[in-house]
């Protein structure tokens, strides 16, 4: 094994082909050599239309960071409220990295497939990793493709609630 992890263009590529076979459109390259290592390095390769559901790192101090690889993909920062915010372009002639810090939701819109280098102080838990916005709805849901047209019109200082509103779940 050796001591040195490469990543090739080649290997974009085929991540996002394969990432358009995916349910989510997405497929990671992992650095790391399991979840439990700190950071936790890996490119996450986006294919055009990826809806990344709204969410938040509530663990202290966990912030997330983001190199450009390939493509343009959109940054998205908003209040808890689901005020828009921010926008940034990630891509060849914009912004390069970005990072976000513990307790910002964030979302990506993918206007070319595209690839970055992520970077998180942390292990990966699925159960404590993130806290998605209530007014979001979920990936992979009847909803998700009208609201990532939304999230797509969106203009800085408007609220997504007022365009969208996600249904209210009853339980037995």
């Amino acid at each position: 094994m050796s001591e040195i992890k490469v990543i090739y263009q080649s290997d974009l590529t085929i991540s996002l082909k394969l990432a358009a076979k995916m349910e989510k459109e997405r497929m990671a390259i992992l650095l790391n050599e399991s979840f439990d290592e700190t950071p936790q390095r890996f490119v996450n390769n986006l294919t055009k239309n990826t809806y990344v559901r709204p969410h938040k790192h509530t663990l202290p101090d966990q912030w997330e960071l983001m190199s450009w690889l390939a493509g343009e993909i959109e940054a998205l920062a908003f209040t808890e409220e689901g005020i828009l915010y921010e926008r940034y372009i990630l891509s060849a002639d914009e912004v390069k990295i970005i990072e976000f810090k513990p307790g910002l939701i964030h979302s990506f819109l993918t206007h070319s497939s595209g690839s970055y280098l992520e970077v998180r102080n942390c292990a990966y838990n699925p159960k404590i990793d993130r806290e998605y916005a209530a007014w979001a709805p979920t990936e992979g849901s009847v909803d998700a493709a009208a609201f990532l047209e939304i999230l797509k019109a969106l203009k800085f200082g408007e609220n997504v609630k007022d365009y969208y509103s996600c249904p209210i779940k009853v339980t037995s």
